[in-house]
Order: structure tokens, then sequence, then C-alpha cells
């Protein structure tokens, strides 16, 4: 898992928001490929330079991954990942179907991760940064940097602190026990199907 997450933090050092151009988009786009390695858009090779539709799906292989530019902000797919965009009511979805992504985002609204059933994006209009690991379809590595993030299910929002790292539970017993060295974020009162655990500090990213 470890490794994971330094991959994760090493590949945010290569991308800024400020890369980013400005896109005059229609509706239907959702972005542009800033950069392709091993990855597909549906059936076809990815390439650079390709626009995006909402309804489109991404997939990377083993040594793959890709940067997509977006209005506000940015989306990265590691190796092993596929994620189908979709447009929202406030912005663009990322469908995390397998592997993980990054977002990059100073708008709450802009871009969130679909991951299972929990939806992740920022908090504020902090620069924030988003690294998300599906480990299975009720279980999700999340991590922060910049800026805080939200984690919402069926209308539960927790919201967590930057520079963090947690281990997310969907449908988790109360009981269930903290990893060594990790602590739990209380619950809210009442029924709650969240579990969140506090796995350790990332380093923070400048761009």
């Amino acid at each position: 898992m470890q490794s994971y997450l330094r991959c994760g933090l090493t590949f945010l050092l290569c991308w800024s928001l400020a890369a980013s151009p400005a896109l005059a988009s229609p509706a239907a786009m959702v972005g542009t490929v800033g950069q392709a390695n091993a990855a597909r858009l549906g059936p076809s090779q990815l390439l650079q330079g390709s626009t995006l539709f909402d309804g489109d799906t991404l997939s990377t292989g083993p040594t793959g991954n890709v940067i997509v530019f977006m209005t506000e902000g940015q989306l990265a797919l590691l190796s092993d990942t596929t994620v189908s965009l979709t447009r929202t009511p406030t912005g663009i979805g990322a469908v995390l179907e397998r592997g993980q992504a990054i977002v990059a985002s100073e708008s709450p609204s802009a871009i969130e991760i679909r991951a299972g059933q929990i939806v992740i994006r920022a908090h504020s209009t902090a620069p924030t940064r988003t690294h998300v690991i599906r480990v299975g379809p009720k279980e999700f590595v999340v991590s922060t940097t910049g800026g805080e993030a939200e984690i919402s299910l069926d209308g539960e929002t927790r919201v967590v602190p930057p520079n963090t790292s947690y281990r997310v539970l969907v449908d988790a017993s109360a009981e269930a026990s903290p990893a060594a060295g990790s602590q739990r974020i209380p619950r809210r009162a009442g029924k709650s199907r969240l579990l969140i655990l506090i796995l350790g500090a990332t380093a923070a990213v400048t761009a």
C-alpha cells in the first residue's frame, strides 16, 4: 500500500495546475488529454491531444498513465486503472472502476471522484490534490495534499484534513480495529455506513 502512495505522490511532482491550458468547451466536452502512455479510450488507443466527452471510458495498462486537462483542474490515472467520465450538475465526475486516480482542483464542485458508493471531492477553494485507490468494492485509500477533502455516502459527508492518508470502509462493523499506529475518525451520531481510519501523513506537494 505504501508503494502505491509513494508512486502517486511522485507522479504529482511532475504535474501542476499551472500547466493546464484554458479550455473553452461545449457542454458535452469534459477535457483534453495532455499525456497518454499505454492507455486506451474505449477499445482504441488513447492519444495525446484527444478531446474527451461525457460517457468516455479511459483505461491504462500495467505501465500506463494519463493526464487530462479540464476547465478547472486536472485528472490523472495511474497504472492498471479504469475511469469513466460523466457530466454532473456542477462539473465533472470520474467514476473509478478499478485502480487509482488523482484529482487536482481549486473548486469543490469542479471535479469529483466516484468510487463504488462514495464520492470524494475538494472541500474548499484551496488548491487540493486528492489521490484515491480502489482496494475493493467497499474499501478505499484516500490521500489529500494542500486542502481538505470531502468523503460522502448516502447524504452523509465527512470532511478530512489535508496532508493525510485515510482508509475508508463502507458498511464496516463499528468494532473494526484500526491497523497498528492508525486512528479512527469518529462516526457521526446515529447510523453511519462510513468508517474512516487515519493511516498517516502524506508529503505536501507544491506546484
